[in-house]
């Protein structure tokens, strides 16, 4: 399947009476944080670019430093390298570990290229568990590994690369590689090195070689060479007073669907153009050698990029549990002072919390949703659970200029918080929520609202956007056939399969006057779901989801009216009493799409991001990329 952004749009022509504009690549100057931007923000945000953290205590004494890779986690010992791969099994890691026979036992290791970001692991419930402040560089440099021979490390695409520094008159004959944990070595018709492992293939491409003499850049051939258990490296005729550098990369290709399950979820612009991506990412804890080894799991994580795309710092939250976890990170918002707001699931109960946070304790398995704060350089400053007994996630979170949180998901707690609660009661499966938080560290005074939306069926809000003071949008999907829309709603009830809903609450109003407007949103017979939302100020509010659906309700002026694959995406816009259908449009080829992203400019022009499968998706001329590539 083919999944892009739908930043190949650059411009469609506007839309007479919507005024709106499909620019889907300018959509990342505005996102408003939730998690259907990631899947688009994955291709364009330097999530994986590889750095280097100084082991302050968040790994095993033996590792000097540890990186995270595209696809797998990387240790730095003394005694070679570790890479640890989510195996094609999906319950552990294929793990390989790299060392040097005959190498300098005393080796020197040091850090270079010191970034000025910082990591932080606020792992286990407690201050007293948390490793702050930890050093980060883009290089890792062994000091003599062989005689007069440096190895360098360093990241590419996301991907460790590791470059030999033969000094002039050492001998590049001398390196020796040996492979443990693997299945088999072999060399693939191009020279590459193939590192077999039981649910995926390390790929040691070919080593490129060169010299720097008299400014030219001088190609030199080098070839690896299977000998034994060992593998060594073929040099050609070079020119011995003048240095080498001899530069294989690391990549891997899965056959039993292995590699990195980590995942972008969340993606929010503060004011400045700097970006925050939240998700979840695999929990540190050094494997033994053998294949199949258990890792801990998934932390939730912030990483924080400036408007240049340099790391200001990563953030870690999860359990210090050595069981599996599944702790993850669905929503980001970020403030006027840079602070970040993130919302998520919690699975386990020594998720780190703050002292006197509205929720200190943990409310069962399978999990709560989880509040967190983090001030602009990093540091965990507010922190909750939130939730019942049962299963609570958090998906969609937005801060208001009084830095009071609105956050929304799914529960399937009876007893999940309430306060001046348009509904009180459980409705069923799964109902949608909404809390109004003031995270001012005063216990359960913290909470200023909070309240069910759900019928007999099943809901979960995935989306949330303000419109005003107290004025706050939540979206997502429901089977319910009744319970949520109001009366004289655009749609008042549901078909029973699966529709999109969008409601607006006023957080300042108590009881069933609390939910000022919903609707349904979808066609008969089959899945609706809305997954991004946008205010346009106090008239309107802008939809975005897919659409299964041959009857999904559409505008006389719609871009695209053919329903033409196996889903649309669909831009859809109402006004804010949740009555009247403005604009929509299907969006989409004869495939599979989804709206991920949207928003709203200044000047009322709709920036949308998603994905598709379609090799006739309308992408423009002016496009940044057409179908075929």
């Amino acid at each position: 399947m083919i999944r892009y952004s739908m930043a190949v749009l650059q411009q469609w022509p506007r839309f007479s009476q919507a005024g709106i504009l499909l620019a889907a690549w300018l959509a990342l100057a505005g996102v408003a944080g939730q998690a259907g931007a990631a899947s688009a923000a994955a291709a364009v945000v330097p999530h994986k670019t590889l750095f280097f953290e100084r082991n302050q205590g968040q790994a095993p004494r033996a590792v000097r430093y540890l990186a995270r890779g595209r696809d797998a986690l990387v240790y730095v010992t003394p005694h070679g390298i570790v890479w640890a791969v989510p195996s094609g099994s999906g319950d552990g890691a294929d793990v390989v570990r790299l060392s040097f026979p005959g190498g300098n036992k005393q080796v020197a290791l040091a850090m270079e290229d010191i970034l000025p970001g910082r990591a932080h692991y606020y792992t286990g419930s407690g201050p007293e568990s948390w490793i702050k402040d930890i050093a980060l560089s883009g290089k890792v440099r062994y000091h003599a590994i062989f005689p007069g021979i440096d190895l360098v490390l360093y990241g590419a695409g996301g991907q460790l690369e590791y470059d030999f520094h033969i000094a002039p008159q050492a001998d590049p004959q001398s390196i020796r590689l040996a492979f443990t944990g693997h299945e088999d070595l072999s060399l693939d018709d191009k020279g590459n090195l193939i590192v077999r492992l039981p649910g995926i293939r390390q790929i040691h491409r070919r080593p490129v070689a060169y010299q720097q003499i008299a400014g030219e850049r001088r190609p030199v051939s080098v070839d690896f060479a299977i000998q034994g258990r060992q593998v060594a490296l073929k040099v050609a005729a070079y020119d011995r007073d003048f240095p080498l550098v001899i530069d294989p990369i690391v990549d891997y290709a899965a056959y039993l669907g292995g590699g990195s399950d980590d995942a972008i979820h969340a993606l929010a612009v503060g004011e400045a153009g700097d970006y925050y991506v939240a998700g979840r990412t695999q929990s540190v804890d050094f494997p033994g050698l053998s294949a199949g080894t258990t890792l801990k799991g998934y932390d939730a994580y912030v990483t924080r990029f400036d408007a240049d795309d340099k790391l200001v710092y990563t953030a870690y939250l999860g359990s210090d549990d050595v069981t599996l976890n599944g702790d993850s990170a669905h929503a980001v918002a970020v403030d006027a002072r840079g602070n970040a707001h993130v919302t998520g699931v919690a699975e386990f109960g020594n998720f780190p919390v703050t002292a006197n946070a509205f929720d200190e304790g943990f409310n069962g398995f399978p999990g709560d949703a989880f509040v967190s704060i983090l001030d602009p350089g990093g540091a965990l400053i507010y922190s909750t659970f939130l939730g019942g007994a049962g299963e609570d996630e958090g998906r969609g979170i937005a801060v208001d200029a009084a830095g009071d949180l609105y956050v929304t998901g799914s529960t399937r707690s009876v007893d999940f918080p309430v306060k001046s609660a348009y509904s009180a009661a459980y409705g069923g499966v799964r109902d949608a929520f909404l809390v109004k938080l003031r995270p001012a560290s005063q216990g359960s005074a913290d909470l200023l609202y909070g309240s069910f939306l759900g019928g007999g069926g099943g809901e979960t809000a995935r989306a949330i956007a303000l419109a005003g003071a107290d004025q706050v949008y939540i979206a997502g999907e429901t089977n319910s056939t009744s319970g949520i829309a109001t009366n004289g709603a655009f749609m008042v009830s549901g078909d029973g399969v699966q529709d999109a809903f969008v409601a607006r609450f006023d957080t300042s109003a108590v009881g069933a006057a609390s939910l000022a407007a919903a609707t349904y949103l979808g066609g008969a017979g089959d899945q609706d779901g809305a997954n991004v939302l946008a205010a346009g100020g106090a008239s309107r509010v802008y939809v975005g989801g897919f659409t299964r659906s041959l009857g999904f309700p559409l505008s006389g002026d719609a871009v695209d009216t053919v329903f033409s694959g196996a889903g649309e995406g669909f831009v859809s816009v109402l006004d804010s009493a949740l009555v009247g259908l403005t604009f929509s449009t299907f969006l989409g080829g004869r495939g599979d799409e989804a709206v991920l992203g949207l928003f709203v400019d200044a000047g009322g022009e709709v920036h949308v991001t998603g994905w598709t499968d379609s090799d006739d998706f309308p992408a423009t001329q002016e496009g940044l990329t057409t179908f075929p590539y």
